[in-house]
C-alpha cells in the first residue's frame, strides 16, 4: 500500500494557510541515533524525498468544506503581533531562575487564555476544558522534535498518550494547538490516518490490536513503511490544531540556523466544524 488513503482531512482556516504549504514523502526511514525501546521498531522519520502534492492526493487531503476538528489536521494563523508579544514576554524568561518561573507560568497562562479567545472569536471553538501550556525551544536542523526523557533521545514519528486513553476513545482526546513563535519556518509531519484506521489496516493483515501507542506505530510502519508521510510548513505566527493522541505525527525544525520556538497548549475543544477566518489580524 503506497497511495494516500482517505482519512483525516486538512482544514485551512486562514488565507495565509494554503495547499502550497503541504508536501508528501514516500514513506519512512530509521532515525539514526534515536531513542528506542527493547524489541521495538525504533524511531522513524519521513524519507527526504519531499515533493508537491498531485491533484489526486490534494483531492483526498483537502475536503471541499471544513470537517470536524477530530477528523482533521487544521492550520491557522495567529499573526505577527502574537509572535512579537511572545518574544517580548516569554523568551526572556526561558533561562530564568526560580524567581522568573512564576512570572513565566503567568505569562504562559495569559497566552493560553488569549489563544483560546482567538479560537473562539475566529473559529467558533468554545473550550470545554483547560490543559497544559508550555514553550519549547529546539535547535535548527532537527528531523524530530519529540524527545523522550526516559530514553534520552528523539522518538521520531509517534502517537501521544498524555491522557492514557484506550484506542477506542482516542477520537475524543484533547486537541493540541502548536504555534510557531520562532524566527523562521518549522514543520509538522503526520500520517493522515486516525488510530481507528490504523487498527483496521492492521486487522486486515492479521495483526491483533497492539497494547500501546508505541506498539501501534511500530506495527503500522513495519507493515506499511511506504505509506506516505505529509508535512506542512508553518511560518512564524501559523499554527496547527491536531488530536495528537489519535494521529502519528512529529515536528521538524528549520535549516536556517535559527532557534525553533513553539508555544504549545492542549485543551478540550468541541468536535465541531471550525469556522474559516478571513484573517488573523
Amino acid at each position: 500500500m503506497t497511495g494516500l488513503r482517505r482519512g483525516l482531512g486538512v482544514n485551512l482556516l486562514s488565507d495565509s494557510c494554503t495547499q502550497n504549504s503541504f508536501e508528501i514523502s514516500s514513506g519512512v526511514r530509521p532515525l539514526e541515533g534515536a531513542a528506542s525501546q527493547p524489541a521495538a521498531l525504533g524511531a522513524v522519520v519521513a524519507r527526504d524525498d519531499w515533493r508537491p502534492l498531485r491533484l489526486d492526493e490534494a483531492a483526498v487531503l483537502f475536503p471541499a468544506e471544513p470537517v470536524s476538528l477530530a477528523s482533521a489536521v487544521s492550520v491557522t494563523d495567529f499573526g505577527e503581533d502574537l509572535v512579537t508579544e511572545a518574544h517580548e514576554r516569554i523568551l526572556p524568561g526561558i533561562d530564568g531562575g526560580t524567581d522568573t518561573d512564576h512570572d513565566q507560568q503567568a505569562a504562559l497562562r495569559g497566552f493560553q487564555e488569549k489563544i483560546l479567545g482567538l479560537l473562539y472569536e475566529r473559529q467558533g471553538l468554545v473550550p470545554e476544558s483547560l490543559g497544559a501550556v508550555d514553550v519549547v525551544v529546539h535547535r535548527p536542523d532537527q528531523l524530530s522534535t519529540a524527545f523522550n526523557e526516559g530514553l534520552n533521545g528523539f522518538m521520531g514519528l509517534h502517537i501521544d498518550s498524555h491522557q492514557r486513553l484506550p484506542f477506542g476513545s482516542r477520537d475524543g482526546a484533547m486537541t493540541l494547538c502548536s504555534i510557531n513563535v520562532g524566527f523562521t519556518d518549522r514543520f509538522l509531519n503526520f500520517v493522515n490516518l486516525p488510530v481507528r484506521s490504523l487498527l483496521e489496516l492492521l486487522d486486515a493483515e492479521g495483526e491483533p490490536p497492539p497494547e500501546s501507542s508505541v506498539g501501534l506505530k511500530d506495527t503500522f510502519f513495519r507493515h506499511f513503511p511506504d505509506y506516505p508521510i505529509l508535512r506542512v510548513r508553518l511560518a512564524p505566527g501559523q499554527a496547527y490544531l491536531c488530536n495528537t493522541q489519535n494521529t502519528i505525527h512529529d515536528g521538524a525544525t528549520n535549516d536556517r540556523g535559527l532557534p525553533d520556538v513553539s508555544l504549545l497548549t492542549i485543551n478540550g475543544l468541541p468536535d465541531s466544524v471550525p469556522r474559516r477566518a478571513v484573517a488573523f489580524a
